[in-house]
């Protein structure tokens, strides 16, 4: 299953330092989506009408820099050198429901991440003075909601279409290198297909 899914959603409201690829998509170049969060076979609904609940632990421990690092803006700052220690547990709660939607099983979710990060950088003031900083954050990050989770069944093949909204209750403080919240909506879409053969798993286990 998804992680803040996480976000990431779980989780992914800690990778405030995506940015090491420069991508200015987002500020910082990180967004809510933890690449590699959901990615196994678990991600997929039940199958059946029941009632889940996962938690998820995730750490990530990176940093920008180099030997002519670039800046890049994070939370309203302009700085480079930046490293970052963030650790994320999500707890998903997931209901399959008897209903069915354009023949698919009908689900929804809720996803709420608690973070702890840390964050030290060079930043340029309003003047252009460069000056360290480093500052911790820890508390409930952005909440992810699933108001429909589809999926379809077929033998040992399986397909899901979910729809998340990462909803921006972390606590943000513009100025500060470390939150634990992005103070925006975000809207996901997940398509995912598995297949995994019963027959080897009756083998495995015979």
């Amino acid at each position: 299953m998804k992680q803040h899914l996480s976000s990431i959603s779980i989780a992914a409201s800690v990778l405030v330092l995506a940015g090491i690829h420069y991508t200015r998509a987002e500020e910082g170049g990180g967004g809510h989506y933890a690449p590699g969060a959901a990615a196994s076979f678990a991600d997929m609904l039940p199958g059946k009408p029941a009632f889940a609940v996962a938690n998820y632990f995730m750490g990530y421990d990176g940093g920008a820099s180099g030997s002519q690092p670039l800046p890049f803006p994070v939370h309203g700052n302009i700085a480079f050198d930046v490293n970052s220690q963030a650790y994320c547990d999500s707890v998903l709660a997931l209901y399959e429901t008897p209903l069915k939607l354009a023949g698919a099983d009908y689900g929804l979710g809720l996803a709420v991440p608690y973070i702890w990060l840390e964050v030290d950088g060079k930043v340029t003031g309003p003047l252009g003075n460069t000056m360290n900083m480093r500052n911790t954050a820890n508390g409930l990050g952005d909440i992810t909601l699933y108001p429909f989770m589809l999926g379809w069944k077929k033998g040992d093949f399986k397909a899901g279409l979910w729809f998340g909204v990462y909803a921006p209750t972390g606590d943000y403080d513009r100025g500060r290198l470390a939150n634990v919240g992005k103070n925006y909506w975000t809207f996901e879409p997940t398509v995912s297909v598995s297949w995994l053969s019963s027959k080897i798993g009756l083998e495995a286990t015979a």
